[in-house]
């Protein structure tokens, strides 16, 4: 299993959740990439910190 090094960050992730309104005439509109997930996804990575990004959607 891949893992990345002690200490790294990912400097750039989103959240998307249907259960909050998108921005008025945006085009972006993923599937759900729910706080969950990412939890799931960083433990498999071996992370333990990020920077969350707010997309355009909202």
């Amino acid at each position: 299993m891949f893992r990345l090094p002690e200490g790294a960050i990912d400097c750039h992730m989103h959240i998307y959740d249907d259960r909050f309104p998108v921005a008025p005439g945006t085009t972006l509109r993923p599937t759900n990439a729910t706080v969950a997930q990412y939890r799931l996804l960083q433990s498999r990575l071996g992370v333990k910190r990020n920077v969350v990004v707010t997309p355009s959607t909202y």
